[in-house]
């Protein structure tokens, strides 16, 4: 998108015409001057996550809307069922982390928008993010898993989880995170070049004591993180993790 200044104004051109947005901050929005670091939450059952990323912000979008569904039309987006984004100003649906449905090469479709307001739109925005097909899943009696998936793309950097886990019990938790990836995951992890390592700094609270837990083992082996000897506190738990 191309920007100009004149006197006391700011216009940006769309393709066809110079649009003058003038010095109003609610109107410049609306062509997608959106902070591209998001955070959003996953929930399973009682346990929760909350995830800090990053990712390209796609802006000047056509949309409509009929019902609870908005389906949006992005030229080549390169988006995949099952993907994930953040929606910026789609009518009465802004901020909202979802999952992306019914896609074409050029459109896509999402099916949970607030069922009010504007039915169609040429200036909205969205991120694409991270999902969580596994929070706390059962792997063995001493082990859970908590599993992150990137989008097909969009430059997504995993930033930092916090992690909610209402009832600890298993003795070693795994972190399967995007497999050795610099451009849309949380880093490379080569299993023959330890210097390209990006192993994330965790911190493990026990909610029923308000006390840190030490992590006694921490092993990375194909983009497979895990910490125990200690965790199975057989309560809450809060896990944070930063890269």
């Amino acid at each position: 998108m191309i920007y100009c200044t004149s006197v006391n104004d700011l216009q940006y051109y769309n393709g066809t015409n110079w649009i003058s947005i003038g010095n109003n901050i609610e109107a410049a929005s609306e062509t997608g001057w959106y902070n591209n670091v998001i955070r959003y939450e996953v929930a399973s059952g009682s346990d929760r996550a909350q995830l800090l990323s990053s990712g390209d912000l796609i802006s000047g979008k056509s949309w409509t809307r009929s019902g609870s569904t908005i389906s949006i039309s992005s030229q080549g987006h390169g988006l995949a069922s099952g993907d994930f984004i953040v929606v910026r100003n789609m009518g009465a649906t802004d901020y909202l982390y979802c999952e992306i449905s019914n896609v074409s090469s050029n459109a896509f479709d999402i099916t949970d928008a607030v069922n009010s307001g504007d039915v169609s739109g040429a200036a909205g925005a969205y991120i694409p993010a991270f999902s969580v097909p596994t929070l706390n899943g059962v792997v063995s009696p001493s082990a859970n898993e908590i599993t992150v998936e990137a989008p097909a793309t969009g430059n997504c950097q995993l930033i930092s989880m916090g992690i909610y886990i209402d009832f600890s019990d298993p003795w070693r938790l795994y972190f399967n995170l995007p497999t050795n990836t610099i451009s849309n995951g949380a880093g490379h992890n080569s299993t023959t070049d330890i210097s390209t390592w990006n192993p994330p700094i965790v911190t493990v609270y026990d909610l029923n004591t308000n006390k840190a837990l030490g992590a006694a083992d921490f092993v990375m082996s194909n983009w497979q993180a895990y910490f125990g000897g200690g965790i199975d506190t057989w309560d809450a738990i809060y896990i944070n993790v930063s890269f």
